[in-house]
């Protein structure tokens, strides 16, 4: 026997069976294709029984499908009969279920199809016939699984291959065999693995459908003289809901339908793809599956469910809602209902929260009914905390977290009646500063010394003590301790973090071009805190026609000086360096506040107008990668170190990648690496940076990105290119490699000469004929004053050969980086068109 099973016999079993295997669409084809693949299995199983599964060609030829049969038998090609004896008796009883019952599945996996369309199910007929095969099928099982007891049947494990049968006699057989017992909560992910009486029956349960024909009288006829009640029917309802509709009219229970759906829309469940239950969910609410599963909450659909339900019946489907998921996936929605019907205390929920750091309950504190504007200001304040004390955690644990914090303060803008969450938090943060304005004014300690907050000129707050006319360099220690001492000094912390809430509020703010109108910027310039942040950023309208900054008087001050007047309700958003450099004011407003940092010691809140800009290259046009950074070699835990607090997360499959929610774009840095581990061999090299829609996954063209998105993102490589580079300096050094390379660049500039060039922090700034320009010291990228990053790409290190100039390290990156600024040192040299076409 071993003789026949050769790579040549299996070839010969190959080819006589290939063409037999193919798309048939003539009913001659397939019955032509039955026949002889029939016969050849029933030769060569004769011939070579135990053909291995894994040598080409194998039995995968050989075999055919139960839903070959059925349609043979569809055809007259043999009898039901033969049909029945080959489903339930030849190959694996399983399979053939799942093959049967595959035509149930396409609505939930689409892919399927183009696996049913060789079988030609495109004809009614023939689909009607498969469907009511498959229901003759699953009635011989769910009778016989209904009088077992605890001994498995023959069946039993098959039974959770059946995915879709129909009739409310099977319903009414399954739950007078269940009687008192509880449905097994198993979720739909693979029931009865160990073949249980409860676990099948469940199972078949959820998976029983009504006719399209069967009525409530129906229903109600079935159920008569039976000890089925309205317990147990609101059970089914949950667990099977594809029989709510006859339950909710056989009960008169109206509101059945909105409240089980609300249940089930509300789970912390992320992996459910049933798509036909988002579509009825859809009925109810505007929310998308994504926020529900994130944890939004839709406070009119409940309010409106429980209005229509009553107390009592409310409370009937919370105790059933456990029957809609496996675990606990159910308690988010519970939880939710609680806090909206003002069941829990906001204090109990704060010290579960900060114990047990639970998202979802944090996600329910936003709901529970608000007294007044301090019990909001209250909630805010807790979900900020949370938010703030996250930062201890890693990058993933970070993010999940950060997400809930993002949904809590959705769901407080929803109690709250706010439209969004920025209109909530320029609420909020105004209410804080009332609430305490009162420490702004001086208070008399004793007789000589006096105490107050007060705002510096870049706009963080500080506890300013006085002796007469003397400022202290410190509070007086007899005053330590001293209860308003104490008040001041906790108000100069929730200060304080208003300060960097707002910060980053607004660089995130000019990331997703966030939009205000004129007259909500001009109330926040009397708060004094968020006053300098404010005033010293650059806005521009919504079609980009105007920047400048707000004058707090409902104007727009531009970089000529000149106020322009604005009409009422005009958009404004935080100008992003691309909308500076597009509209050609850029330079000017780099002089603004290079002017107003020298005489007035004024900085920006952030990097706005000296922000890093990235253009789309030419050359990528048409590509959906971007290689701008490749070569580079990381570190890989440096690198997500020094990106977590930029919103990129490690992921086990992807590894380095950063969602832009408001444009659905999913940015993926991708290098060979191990993000979760140092590398111990060599260090990993970035290839590309990869844009996708973060719903589809689909690649989207550099072209289609929007231009922040990519300057953003690019921005966010070029840093962790910077800080986690793999430079090969001597581990004992007591410099950095920046560093080093600070002393090596000094060292050299003046060996060479150079009188226009000098160092400042990281970068090289050199002030060239044609230009202004920065070098960075970690990635090498080179920035144009007032245009772009310079796009200078070195030759790779292994085509380059020796270079002959005294440098103090061996290092190809530090080699790079001194090459550039000899190379735009003297620019007027440059006769490479390309340069010379990128410095226009």
């Amino acid at each position: 026997r071993e003789a026949y099973v050769t790579p040549l016999s299996t070839r010969i079993i190959e080819v006589a069976t290939r063409d037999y295997s193919e798309h048939w669409s003539k009913n001659y084809q397939f019955n032509s294709r039955f026949w002889k693949l029939r016969a050849l299995k029933e030769v060569f199983l004769q011939e070579i029984p135990d053909i291995p599964q894994n040598v080409i060609g194998g039995q995968r030829y050989l075999v055919l499908s139960a839903l070959d049969y059925v349609i043979a038998a569809h055809n007259d090609l043999i009898s039901e009969e033969q049909m029945y004896r080959v489903i339930f008796e030849e190959d694996n009883l399983r399979t053939n279920l799942q093959n049967l019952f595959m035509v149930y599945r396409t609505a939930k996996f689409p892919y399927l199809k183009k696996q049913l369309e060789k079988y030609g199910l495109e004809d009614e007929k023939l689909l009607d016939y498969v469907k009511n095969t498959a229901n003759t099928v699953a009635d011989h099982i769910v009778k016989v699984e209904c009088k077992r007891g605890d001994t498995k049947t023959k069946f039993s494990d098959a039974a959770p291959a059946i995915e879709f049968f129909y009739g409310i006699d099977h319903l009414v057989m399954l739950l007078t065999a269940l009687g008192k017992e509880k449905f097994a909560r198993n979720g739909g992910y693979g029931y009865s693995r160990n073949g249980s009486r409860k676990d099948i029956l469940s199972h078949l349960v959820s998976v029983c459908h009504p006719l399209p024909t069967d009525t409530v009288d129906d229903l109600r006829t079935a159920i008569a003289g039976m000890k089925i009640d309205e317990k147990r029917l609101i059970e089914v309802a949950m667990y099977a809901p594809q029989w709510i509709d006859l339950i909710e009219e056989l009960l008169d229970f109206k509101g059945l339908k909105s409240g089980a759906y609300y249940f089930m829309a509300h789970m912390n469940d992320q992996y459910n793809r049933d798509e036909q239950k988002f579509a009825t969910i859809a009925r109810f609410t505007p929310l998308e599956k994504e926020e529900l599963f994130n944890g939004a909450f839709d406070i009119a659909w409940f309010r409106e469910a429980y209005e229509t339900l009553g107390e009592k019946r409310f409370q009937m489907l919370y105790d059933a809602a456990k029957y809609t998921s496996d675990g606990s996936k159910h308690s988010r929605a519970r939880k939710y209902a609680d806090a909206a019907l003002g069941k829990v205390k906001p204090i109990e929920l704060e010290g579960e929260i900060s114990e047990k750091r639970n998202k979802d309950s944090l996600m329910s504190y936003a709901l529970i009914p608000l007294k007044d504007k301090s019990d909001m200001l209250r909630r805010y304040e807790y979900i900020q905390k949370f938010r703030k004390e996250s930062q201890q955690f890693g990058s993933q644990r970070k993010a999940s977290e950060g997400t809930a914090c993002d949904m809590a303060m959705r769901n407080l803008a929803t109690n709250a009646g706010f439209n969004d969450v920025t209109r909530l938090t320029l609420a909020m943060e105004t209410e804080l500063v009332e609430s305490l304005k009162g420490f702004f004014e001086w208070k008399a300690l004793d007789e000589t010394t006096r105490i107050r907050i007060q705002i510096g000129t870049d706009g963080k707050p500080d506890v300013v003590a006085m002796k007469g006319e003397k400022v202290l360099a410190s509070i007086p220690a007899a005053f330590k301790k001293d209860p308003y001492v104490l008040e001041l000094k906790e108000a100069n912390k929730k200060f304080r973090a208003q300060y960097s809430r707002t910060v980053k509020m607004f660089e995130l703010a000019m990331e997703e071009r966030e939009t205000y109108t004129l007259e909500e910027l001009d109330d926040l310039t009397k708060n004094p805190v968020v006053r300098p942040i404010v005033g010293n950023l650059i806005f521009i309208s919504d079609d980009g026609e105007l920047c400048g900054l707000v004058n707090g008087a409902g104007g727009i001050i531009d970089c000529e000086g000149v106020i322009c007047e604005m009409a009422p309700g005009t958009l404004f958003r935080v100008a992003h360096p691309f909308d500076l450099y597009k509209n050609k004011t850029w330079t000017g407003w780099q002089r603004i506040f290079v002017t107003k940092q020298q005489e007035e010691n004024v900085k920006q809140p952030f990097r706005q107008v000296f922000r890093e800009l990235y253009i789309k290259l030419e050359e990528e046009t048409g590509q959906d990668k971007s290689r701008m950074f490749a070569g580079n070699q990381i570190q890989p835990k440096k690198a997500a170190a020094a990106l977590k607090n930029r919103r990129w997360i490690v992921d086990q499959e992807m590894g380095l990648n950063k969602v832009f929610y408001k444009d659905n774009i999913l940015v993926n840095m991708y290098a060979l690496a191990d993000w979760f581990s140092p590398s111990d061999i060599e260090a990993p090299t970035v290839e590309f940076v990869a844009f996708s829609d973060r719903k589809t996954f689909e690649p989207i063209k550099l072209e289609d990105v929007p231009d922040i998105v990519y300057s953003e993102a690019m921005r966010d490589v070029d840093l962790a290119v910077s800080v986690a580079h793999a430079g090969n300096v001597d581990p004992e050094a007591s410099h950095s490699t920046i560093e080093m390379r600070k002393v090596i660049a000094e060292c050299n500039i003046d060996l060479f000469g150079l009188k226009n060039v000098h160092i400042s922090g990281t970068h090289a700034v050199i002030k060239g004929a044609l230009g202004e320009y920065t070098v960075h010291l970690g990635s090498g990228v080179v920035h144009m004053v007032g245009v772009h990053q310079l796009n200078v790409l070195p030759v790779h290190s292994q085509h380059r050969g020796k270079i002959f100039l005294p440098f103090l390290d061996d290092d190809p990156k530090t080699a790079e980086i001194m090459s550039k600024i000899i190379l735009f040192a003297a620019d007027k040299k440059i006769k490479d068109p390309y340069i010379l076409e990128q410095m226009k």
